[in-house]
C-alpha cells in the first residue's frame, strides 16, 4: 500500500480553490500573506464566516509604495476587512505569498487579486500540523515573535480544560457557541446529510449524550446555561 505524500502540487485550476477551503478548514487561526491583496466576494464570505465561528484570521501583506496602482483602493479594501475583524499587518517589500492554518500550509504564486487568480500560477500545499507550524515560524523573520502569538491560544487549550467540545467528533472548540456547536470539518460533513442526526455529546462539558443542533447541551448543562443562539 502506498503511504499518502505529506505534501502535493497544486497547479493554477486548484490552487485558488485549496486556499479558501484551507479558511475554511481552519478551527483556530488562519494566516493569509499575500504581496497584494484586492479581495473578492467569496474571499470575503469564508473571511467573514471564519471569524464569525471563532477563527483569528491574520492577513499580511505588503507596505504601501510605488509599485500600488491605486493606493486608495488598497485602502479601502484593508477597512473592509478589517471590519470584518480580520487583523492586518504590513511588511516593507513583501514579496512572499504563503497561507497557514493550524494544520496545514500553502505556498504559492498567487496574490489574493484579480489579477493573480488568473496567472499561471503554481502552489505547494504541505498536510499536517508540524509543516504548518514550521511554515508560521517563517514569519517570524519579518514579525518577530508572530508565530508564538498566533499559536498561544492552541497551546493554552491543549494544558487547559477546554471551553467546549464539538459535539459529533467531541473535539475540543476554542469557544462556547450553543448556536454553532460543531468544529468546521463536522459543519461541512453535516451539510452534506440528509434529516437532523443525533450526535455524541454535550457542546458545554463534552460528556457522552445524545444532541443534536438545535439541542446541543445536555440536561445538566442545558439547566445552568439558559440556550443562546449566535447571530
Amino acid at each position: 500500500m502506498t503511504t499518502p505524500s505529506s505534501w502535493n502540487l497544486l497547479s493554477a485550476h486548484h490552487l485558488l480553490n485549496e486556499i479558501l477551503e484551507l479558511v475554511e478548514r481552519a478551527n483556530s487561526y488562519a494566516v493569509m500573506v499575500t504581496a497584494y491583496l484586492d479581495p473578492w466576494q467569496h474571499l470575503e464570505l469564508a473571511l467573514r464566516k471564519a471569524v464569525e465561528r471563532g477563527v483569528t484570521v491574520h492577513i499580511i501583506t505588503r507596505s504601501a509604495d510605488d509599485t500600488h496602482n491605486d493606493k486608495a483602493k488598497r485602502a479601502k479594501s484593508i477597512e473592509r476587512l478589517r471590519a470584518l475583524g480580520v487583523t492586518f499587518h504590513e511588511v516593507d517589500w513583501l514579496h512572499t505569498k504563503l497561507y497557514v492554518s493550524e494544520k496545514e500550509a500553502i505556498v504559492a504564486s498567487l496574490n489574493l487579486t484579480a489579477t493573480g487568480r488568473d496567472g499561471p500560477n503554481l502552489g505547494v500545499h504541505l498536510h499536517g500540523r508540524q509543516a504548518a507550524s514550521q511554515a508560521l515560524r517563517e514569519i517570524d523573520q519579518w514579525i518577530p515573535g508572530f508565530s508564538s502569538t498566533v499559536a498561544a491560544p492552541i497551546a493554552a487549550s491543549s494544558a487547559t480544560s477546554a471551553p467546549a467540545f464539538c459535539i459529533r467528533c467531541q473535539g475540543a472548540r476554542a469557544f462556547f457557541n450553543p448556536g454553532k456547536p460543531y468544529c468546521s470539518d463536522c459543519w461541512h460533513a453535516r451539510k452534506s446529510e440528509q434529516g437532523n442526526r443525533t450526535e455524541a455529546c454535550c457542546h458545554r462539558c463534552g460528556a457522552a449524550a445524545e444532541t443534536v443542533l438545535r439541542q446541543p447541551l445536555c440536561t445538566t448543562c442545558g439547566a445552568k446555561a439558559p440556550m443562546r443562539t449566535a447571530g
